[in-house]
């Protein structure tokens, strides 16, 4: 399966998983906006996944091809504060901290073209 990258405004039509983990040290070090597409994208079923980040704080969310996002969740802190990543606010439930957890459903998705409920959820 061919996967298209594209990080910070760089483009690769078909990434190899050492570019995709050149993306994935931007990612932990800086302000990012990173997706992994699946070229054709599918008729059904995930097309991408999307990352960004900012100050250790990451939101990933899978692209699906009949337009309903599946996204990161945890349990957020009662009256726990929006997050900004990117100019936008996000619910803290929907971001992790967790950089190790972002690797493995980025890894997992560049090899298999999904990510198992159980990395989406903390």
């Amino acid at each position: 399966m061919d996967m298209r990258l594209h990080c910070n405004g760089k483009i690769i039509k078909r990434a190899t998983w050492d570019d995709v983990q050149a993306a994935l040290d931007e990612i932990r070090d800086g302000e990012v906006f990173f997706t992994l597409d699946i070229m054709p994208s599918p008729e059904n079923g995930p097309s991408g996944l999307e990352v960004q980040s900012e100050d250790g704080n990451y939101m990933p969310v899978i692209g699906m091809a009949s337009g309903y996002p599946r996204d990161y969740y945890n349990v957020p802190v009662a009256g726990g504060e929006m997050i900004d990543i990117l100019g936008y606010s996000y619910d803290p439930g929907s971001i992790t901290r967790d950089y190790e957890r972002i690797v493995s459903i980025v890894k997992e998705f560049f090899e298999t073209g999904d990510v198992s409920p159980e990395l989406l959820k903390e």
